[in-house]
């Protein structure tokens, strides 16, 4: 179980989940923290998520879903999603630091093999400015 109260909306996280079927979330925002069940309930059906994953909560908590504390996140869809402090073992925080690179690319149509490369690893603000050279 995750101590919620360490977050703060706004930052950007990676949640590792403390059952395989629910995986990680990953480059997500935060939007609040210690939210109830009430709340955390009007974003999802968490009763039956709960049903769902329970039993394959490694820490195997107490079973009861209005005594967890809820976070609420921007997914990498721009969707609010929720997750309850019971059903994560870690939250990383990712700190936002600006990395300049060159990459010298056969043709034009790499561009979008980097871009894809990218993405495909959460990494999808990205900006590029491209610098035409002839081979000479």
């Amino acid at each position: 179980m995750f101590d919620l109260r360490t977050l703060v909306a706004g930052q950007k996280v990676n949640i590792v989940y403390d059952t395989p079927l629910k995986g990680q979330e990953t480059r997500v925002i935060i939007l609040a923290t210690g939210v109830g069940y009430e709340m955390a309930k009007s974003y999802m059906d968490v009763m039956a998520e709960q049903k769902n994953i329970y039993s394959s909560i490694v820490s195997q908590p107490e079973d009861n879903v209005n005594k967890y504390t809820y976070l609420i996140f921007k997914g990498v869809d721009g969707k609010p999603k929720v997750a309850a402090d019971a059903w994560i073992r870690d939250v990383q925080i990712i700190e936002n630091t600006k990395v300049r690179f060159t990459v010298t690319l056969d043709n034009k149509q790499e561009i979008d093999d980097l871009k894809r490369a990218l993405a495909a690893n959460g990494f999808n603000d990205v900006d590029f400015e491209i610098v035409e050279s002839i081979a000479g």
